[in-house]
């Protein structure tokens, strides 16, 4: 049926495909963190609305992943499978995410109609993009480290365009509207920007990773019985592993965003952070992360990749709990020394690292339990599968924001805002997330994925191939 690589992955290969991690996480960093701000704060709707265009627009594109994720799988185009759906979705993705931050004075239900449709624009063609690439991600290699290598090179240039995403906007509208610029002229250059990016950033990958995927013989998968669209997906959940991985990714995955929508009001209005400060901690957070990047692909070599990603939610989830029991007036006045606040945010980066990092590269040892018990390989099924749950999360993330904002008393006209709003920015912030981040341990210490059960799937998975008897010992957990 394919032609399955076994062998580690090309420095090259390695290198192109990571920067094609870069056009997925540039835009949708600078979406969930500025978005939602953009919304109350430049384009004067309410939170609650703010919230609900995220909520149906996210909520729309977690609906279109298993879609994308059946059309990949079933692509018969001679130039593969996911490269065309790659280059079709990395144009419309970079320039929906301009159109975001266009605030066009219309007022009223308009508004919240174009901004609506754009963010619709936007999710839908980010998951053009998005689906494919991870799937091809699964494609390159079917050795256990080799993909938690490949994921960790990824992770490099994702928080790499995390820190552009996060740190440029403060700075850009500090500097832009101090030069008498207007702040909608401002927002519209950061959209060009991060237009540029995501386009060239999606064209390298899909240049320099041509001829990498998996060969299909079609004509063998005619013989097959083949699975309808619903066939295709119940089948694939109803993997044993599947369901504890899912249930972790939605959970860390709805506290991920709940702090990437909450940063921005937490840091103006709860710490006084000024632009510079804002963007330094953005920055200081990516330096971070991108140090504790080879602390999680060594821990997973160690340990397994599920131990290590328990371990490191539980350093955040302990910082976390932390903050939670000091409360709203010490923690506050704690980190009006800027180097302790450093300190928190090095610690607690911990855990949401290990999950960008893992989490993916956990989604890839599936494929072959799918392939073992269903016959079939499913990329794209899986990625749509792990990449709605994710999505889900978010949407959740940022419906919640908008509403606990609002409950709270949150008021943008306000230069200062009101205690009651203070305290619930500070609990959005941080309890949520210890909620959200002890949910996700305890999911994924159920996940029943080890290395050693792995290589024993695999070796049997290998001789099934090959129309060889073989023995389920060794793996019998997750079947």
């Amino acid at each position: 049926m394919m032609n399955q690589t076994t062998s580690k992955i090309g420095v090259k290969t390695k290198l192109s495909y990571a920067v094609g991690q870069m056009a997925d996480s540039a835009s949708f960093n600078l979406y969930y963190c500025f978005f939602l701000y953009f919304l109350t704060d430049f384009a004067g709707m309410n939170p609650a609305l703010a919230g609900m265009i995220s909520l149906i627009a996210i909520l729309w594109d977690a609906v279109t992943d298993p879609i994308i994720g059946y059309i990949s799988d079933n692509l018969k185009s001679k130039y593969g499978r996911r490269r065309p759906m790659i280059l079709a979705g990395a144009i419309p993705y970079g320039i929906s995410v301009f159109l975001l931050f266009n605030n066009i004075d219309l007022g009223g239900n308009a508004q919240f109609f174009y901004f609506l449709a754009v963010a619709l624009l936007f999710w839908t063609s980010f998951t053009t993009y998005d689906i494919p690439f991870f799937s091809l991600g699964a494609e390159l290699s079917e050795d256990f480290n080799e993909r938690t290598s490949l994921r960790a090179w990824s992770s490099v240039f994702m928080y790499l365009a995390s820190m552009l995403a996060t740190a440029l906007p403060p700075i850009l509208l500090s500097k832009l509207q101090g030069s008498g610029y207007s702040s909608d002229f401002a927002w519209n250059f950061i959209g060009v920007l991060f237009m540029a990016i995501t386009i060239l950033a999606g064209l390298v990958c899909w240049n320099f990773t041509r001829g990498k995927e998996d060969k299909i013989d079609w004509s063998e998968v005619k013989d097959k019985a083949k699975m309808n669209f619903f066939t295709n997906y119940i089948s694939a959940f109803k993997l044993k592993p599947v369901k504890w991985l899912l249930l972790s990714v939605f959970s860390v995955a709805l506290i991920a965003a709940v702090v990437s929508n909450s940063s921005m009001y937490m840091m103006n209005h709860v710490l006084g952070f000024s632009a510079e400060k804002q963007s330094l901690s953005f920055i200081i957070y990516t330096i971070v992360n991108l140090g504790w990047i080879p602390v999680v692909n060594i821990l997973s070599q160690k340990v397994d990749k599920k131990y290590a990603y328990a371990i490191a939610l539980g350093v955040s989830a302990a910082t976390a709990l932390i903050v939670v029991i000091m409360g709203y007036d010490m923690y506050t006045r704690l980190v009006s020394n800027y180097a302790i606040y450093i300190v928190f945010l090095t610690i607690s980066s911990f855990g949401t690292c290990a999950f960008w990092t893992l989490y993916f590269a956990m989604m890839y040892d599936l494929c072959e339990v799918d392939e073992f018990v269903n016959g079939t390989r499913k990329e794209g099924t899986l990625s749509a599968l792990t990449s709605f749950f994710q999505k889900l999360g978010a949407a959740s993330a940022s419906w919640l924001t908008g509403m606990l904002l609002a409950k709270g008393g949150y008021d943008a006209a306000l230069a200062v805002q009101t205690i009651e709003a203070k305290h619930m920015i500070f609990n959005i912030f941080n309890l949520v997330p210890l909620i959200g981040i002890v949910i996700g341990i305890l999911a994924i210490l159920k996940y029943p994925m080890t290395k050693k059960r792995f290589y024993a799937l695999l070796k049997a998975l290998k001789l099934k191939r090959a129309g060889k008897e073989y023995s389920t010992d060794g793996f019998k957990e997750l079947l």
